[in-house]
């Protein structure tokens, strides 16, 4: 399911009569319910048939106008570009991610795993670990700074609750702060 069924399912699906083909699969009732979607750079606009919504969703996010045969729900949202990626951020969601990004988490891992054994002296270079794990010199070098990550943010980070623009690549993009709180600024600013 792309970005966009997910978020259409999430806000349409809220919206709905409780009764509206209630024996139908989630994805049957969405198709069934909307005349059309929109969406631009700031909101979505979604037109849900008069027989399928709900007249107790008033208190849900967006503004709501009739149109021939249904109504138009606007709801304004933020695109997040994320490695290739765009999430759709309804206003009033939290920020967070909501699922371990396995990537950051091996990456951290790794950075770590790295600091310790050169620390300890099992290694004589980050090179000579690179090489016997099969990475290139480059990518364990932007890599590496990820060992000294504020301890708060790599919690956040093995629970999923970073920002959801809070990737490996947007990370590694850039020199990382060797201070912790400009490493909190910098999750603060990437999230939004």
């Amino acid at each position: 399911m792309g970005v966009m069924d997910e978020f259409a399912l999430a806000e349409v699906t809220s919206r709905l009569k409780s009764d509206f083909m209630a024996d139908a699969t989630p994805q049957v009732r969405l198709r069934a319910a909307v005349m059309a979607i929109r969406i631009t750079e700031e909101a979505v606009m979604i037109q849900i048939r008069s027989a399928a919504v709900s007249i107790a969703c008033g208190h849900l996010p967006g503004e709501t106008a009739p149109v021939d045969g249904g109504v138009e729900v606007t709801i304004p949202i933020t695109l997040k570009h994320r490695q290739g990626a765009t999430i759709i951020e309804p206003p009033g969601q939290p920020n967070a991610a909501g699922r371990v990004d396995r990537a950051l988490v091996r990456a951290v891992a790794l950075a770590t795993s790295w600091a310790s054994r050169l620390a300890c002296g099992e290694a004589s270079s980050l090179k000579a670990i690179a090489l016997a794990e099969g990475y290139c010199n480059h990518y364990a070098a932007r890599l590496m700074p990820l060992a000294w990550l504020a301890p708060d943010l790599v919690g956040m980070i093995l629970q999923g609750r970073q920002p959801q623009a809070v990737s490996l690549g947007a990370l590694v993009r850039s020199p990382l702060p060797p201070s912790w709180e400009a490493q909190r600024n910098l999750f603060l600013s990437l999230g939004g």
